[in-house]
């Protein structure tokens, strides 16, 4: 139990770090990004384990949703349903990471007893805390999160078309697999919070 505890510690520390260190560092991406896609593979084999015996399809159900978006955003790219131009690239991109700084900030200042007790903190982890608003913030992160996806995919198609050096492409297949990670487990959290919701009803 405890060399599972210290491997998923590990996992998670991985997790958390290299995505900052491939934005950072762009020439270590081939190597951080391989240590991220094989952290999140443990991690992903982790909680569908530990989630099988409460919640025995939920970590499928969660994939395929996934995998259903993700084929419904590339043919979208394809048709050329929405163009990807340099506004719509910025748009997005700047919305996206906003939320994810804001995220890791709300966390930090959590950690601050001073402001973990105050009451607009308390307030707002409160209204976060509701299932219908969380299911609603989630359901809001994935819809930004697969039109970011339009972006991975028009970098990769330019990466493609005008043969760029290996590295960019290594950047371009990273970022195609942290968004893709990420909606997965927004859908997982956005599934657990409806079912746990319900369980508690019941």
């Amino acid at each position: 139990a405890d060399g599972e505890l210290v491997i998923l510690v590990v996992v998670l520390a991985i997790s958390i770090i290299t995505p900052f260190i491939a934005w950072l560092v762009r020439p270590a991406i081939p190597i951080v990004g391989s240590l991220y896609s094989l952290a999140q593979g443990m991690l992903i084999g982790y909680i569908t384990i530990a989630l099988a015996q409460e919640y025995k399809y939920i970590s499928l159900f969660a994939m395929l949703l996934t995998l259903a978006l993700v084929g419904g955003m590339l043919l979208v790219y394809a048709k050329r349903i929405i163009k990807v131009t340099a506004r719509f690239r910025g748009v997005i991109t700047a919305i996206f990471f906003g939320f994810i700084v804001s995220g890791i900030i709300y966390f930090l200042l959590s950690l601050i007893p001073a402001v973990r007790n105050s009451g607009l903190f308390t307030g707002i982890s409160t209204a976060f805390g509701n299932p219908i608003v969380s299911v609603i913030i989630g359901i809001v992160y994935v819809i930004l999160a697969a039109l970011f996806m339009l972006v991975d995919f028009d970098t990769i198609e330019r990466c493609v078309t005008n043969q760029v050096d290996e590295k960019y492409e290594w950047m371009a297949a990273w970022g195609l697999a942290y968004t893709i990670l990420y909606i997965y487990f927004k859908i997982l959290r956005i599934l657990l919070t409806i079912l746990g919701n319900r369980s508690s009803r019941n």
